[in-house]
């Protein structure tokens, strides 16, 4: 939680919150995706990651995922996950 509140205090228009999503908060927003109909799923600001592995986690073999995320050191600690 620290490194989300040091980029928010760096660049808080790029950081969209201070804490991370909770598990049941992150469980609650993947339910509504339809993997099923759904080919290409595509994630806007992962962050930290609690969205993220939701997703990893619901994903099928036709799925394809992709996350963007501009602030490169969000995306180290994301690779480091």
């Amino acid at each position: 939680m620290k490194e989300i509140f040091s980029q928010f205090l760096k660049n808080p228009i790029q950081t969209g919150s201070l804490i991370p999503s909770s598990e049941s908060f992150a469980k609650k927003i993947v339910k509504q995706i339809d993997f099923t109909k759904n080919k290409i799923i595509v994630e806007f600001g992962p962050g930290t990651g609690p969205v993220t592995e939701q997703i990893l986690n619901s994903l099928n073999n036709r799925n394809t995922y992709f996350a963007i995320e501009l602030n490169s050191e969000l995306v180290f600690d994301l690779n480091q996950k």
